[in-house]
């Protein structure tokens, strides 16, 4: 059987058209699963960016279509390819929601096992727990033990509700049942300027590029130049990507005034479909800053459209990255409707106006810095934010001996999110 042709496609996971396009969709057999709709997209139509460098394998009879992308995708470098039901795809990338507890649990070099973010409009965050808070246990059960044995993203989806064990920095310990429900996600999740000798610093903890970030970004940057800040400072820490075009924007924010015109990226598909290939352009935004240089603080969480960000600019601003190295992720996904399902394949690579990607190693650091997971965002006292405004005011970075720059469970490391999870950012 062939397929037939319909219409689909907004939103895109990493790049948002304004218009439709056809995509392929079996219709002569209603029963058509998704697993087998995968192998006539990823293999017979080539949309999948290595499609010459897998096992052309058809699905099993009834396969799931999740452990069947995960049988085919090209394990060398694909970690990304995934299928998601449509209703939570769009309710997350259009208006930011997912259906959650609001947090992202890291271990600290301490062993202990401390909250990396806490949404504020989120069950966790009606409790007032915040960044660097201890988790002792979930349901009574070590929270270091179900992290440390890859059982913690099983168990904290098994059911709705869970009695959390928390201790806050004063060493108080209180114990509360949460249930899970819809939150809409801030994606700016601190932000401050600070005045290092005559210079004023502006940061911003970012946390995904999703639609909603486009006027929390254009209101930011809008009070950054009223401020006419001289330095900026970019939180990307556990930023997993999101949009094309909201990292775009922020790419015209920071550098639009100095590469007006010139590429921002280019995504590459391969040879079959490299008539999709196609650039972005910097130009000059409404709140567009005036600066030379910026910091970027990264961990191996920040990945795709934040490495694009920063790929994208390091030909016209001065780039220094503080923390640890991103999680390289230098391709995206072209989004293909099916049923009430999405599937999201790798189809494109992408490139900055010098041609450079393939960071598949993620971007390394300028300065090694550990994740200060017992502050809070915007502590000046936070390792990774200290080592930023140190360089800022001495043109130096400081020693690790000078620091506290401890390994943390984050280095060469997987991010401990798993599935769609990785992409929210948060459980």
């Amino acid at each position: 059987m062939r397929i037939s042709i319909i219409k689909y496609i907004i939103p895109l996971i990493l790049i948002l058209f304004s218009c439709e396009e056809d995509v392929i969709e079996k219709l002569d057999n209603p029963d058509y699963s998704l697993s087998e709709y995968l192998y006539e997209l990823m293999i017979e139509e080539k949309w999948y960016y290595w499609v010459d460098e897998i096992t052309p394998v058809r699905p099993n009879i009834n396969e799931n279509p999740n452990d069947y992308m995960e049988r085919l995708r090209y394990k060398v470098y694909d970690k990304w390819s995934y299928v998601q039901n449509i209703e939570t795809y769009d309710a997350y990338f259009s208006s930011g929601t997912y259906t959650g507890y609001g947090f992202l649990l890291l271990e600290h070099t301490d062993g202990t096992m401390r909250f990396g973010l806490v949404f504020k409009n989120s069950p966790m965050g009606d409790q007032n727990v915040k960044r660097g808070y201890k988790l002792l246990s979930i349901d009574e059960k070590s929270a270091s033990d179900l992290y440390k044995t890859g059982q913690y993203s099983e168990y904290l989806s098994e059911k709705n509700s869970h009695t959390f064990t928390i201790e806050d920095f004063d060493g108080n310990i209180n114990s509360f049942t949460l249930t899970k429900r819809e939150i809409n996600q801030e994606t700016i999740l601190a932000s401050a300027v600070y005045s290092i000798n005559d210079k004023k610093v502006g940061y911003f903890v970012f946390n995904s590029f999703i639609q909603p970030a486009y006027n929390e970004l254009n209101s930011l940057f809008e009070s950054f130049k009223n401020e006419g800040i001289d330095e900026l400072i970019i939180d990307l820490r556990y930023n997993g990507g999101g949009r094309v075009n909201i990292a775009v924007f922020l790419g015209n924010l920071i550098a639009g005034l100095k590469a007006n015109g010139q590429v921002f990226s280019t995504l590459e598909f391969n040879q079959y479909k490299s008539e999709n290939n196609e650039s972005d352009y910097f130009s000059i935004a409404a709140n567009s800053i005036d600066i030379d240089r910026v910091f970027f603080i990264t961990t191996s969480g920040s990945a795709s459209a934040s490495e694009l960000v920063i790929n994208s600019v390091l030909p016209f601003l001065d780039v220094k990255i503080i923390g640890e190295p991103s999680h390289g992720k230098p391709v995206g996904m072209r989004t293909f409707r099916y049923k009430d399902m999405v599937a999201a394949p790798i189809t494109f690579k992408t490139v900055n106006a010098n041609g450079e990607g393939e960071y598949f190693n993620g971007f390394p650091v300028d300065a090694i810095t550990y994740d200060g997971l017992d502050k809070d965002f915007g502590d000046q006292e936070e390792a990774c934010l200290k080592q930023a405004l140190h360089y800022i005011e001495t043109g130096t970075f400081l020693p690790d001996d000078d620091i506290d720059n401890k390994k943390s469970a984050l280095l060469k490391k997987e991010f401990p999110l798993q599935g769609f999870n990785w992409i929210v950012g948060a459980y």
